[in-house]
């Protein structure tokens, strides 16, 4: 199961996420992000997740790249999404 709420403060709008994010909800935290209006800057609150699949930690490191600010990361999870970004290319 996976929740996601939506704030904005000015010029930036953080998604929020809680619960697990799994292959199966993969389109809708992208969905979420890509709906972010043009020009504003683009947070995604991990606090509230407990898990990543693959597939969830693929789009994580995607959104990364893209210039999308992920924050409130446990430890837990940063270190899993360290170890992937690092992992040889399947």
């Amino acid at each position: 199961m996976l929740r996601m709420t939506q704030t904005k403060l000015g010029r930036t709008t953080t998604v929020f996420a809680e619960g697990k994010i799994l292959g199966a909800w993969v389109p809708e935290v992208r969905s979420a992000i890509d709906a972010i209006p043009d020009g504003h800057a683009r947070k995604l609150d991990l606090g509230g997740v407990t898990f990543v699949d693959a597939e969830g930690a693929e789009l994580i490191s995607m959104l990364r790249r893209d210039g999308i600010e992920i924050v409130s990361c446990s430890h837990f999870l940063a270190d899993l999404l360290d170890r992937y970004n690092h992992s040889p290319p399947r």
